[in-house]
């Protein structure tokens, strides 16, 4: 998938482009994907944008609870297979 592409740069790049960035959290721990949350608000400010959580990955409760704290707009979750 995107989990290694779709970097804070990335999404921060689609959603000043006017798109919809969306990070991917899969390789990620909770304090990761703060940073990361942070760094698109720094490149983007006042873009939209949003995280995936990626359900079948270990650490896919604590970043969607990371998200959710930091009210990222959009979650998109998914299954992961």
């Amino acid at each position: 998938g995107m989990s290694w592409i779709s970097t804070p740069e990335l999404v921060a790049a689609v959603s000043n482009a006017g798109g919809l960035g969306i990070l991917a959290t899969g390789p990620l721990d909770g304090e990761e994907t703060r940073k990361s949350i942070q760094r698109i608000r720094e490149l983007a400010p006042g873009k939209p944008f949003g995280v995936g959580a990626t359900l079948l990955m270990p650490g896919a409760k604590e970043n969607a609870k990371v998200a959710l704290d930091e009210n990222v707009p959009v979650i998109n979750v998914s299954l992961g297979k």
